[in-house]
């Protein structure tokens, strides 16, 4: 589990650096929407595997079947 979340946190920093990307270039996403989509597609889930594996580490052991 401890290496589940080490790599986790370290997936994280792509919704980061996406979410700040965003900030400082606000247009960036207005000029292509495609962008958003892989901002959403891409950041949410990992932002929610980092969220189980930190908080209700059993989801995670159940949906990979970890003993």
């Amino acid at each position: 589990m401890k290496t589940f979340r080490l790599i986790t946190g370290i997936l994280a920093i792509i919704p980061l650096a996406l979410f700040i990307a965003s900030i400082a270039d606000p247009k960036f996403t207005m000029r292509n929407p495609a962008a958003e989509w892989l901002f959403i597609l891409v950041g949410t889930p990992i932002l929610v595997l980092n969220l189980w594996a930190w908080d209700a580490p059993h989801i995670i052991k159940t949906i990979f079947r970890k003993n």
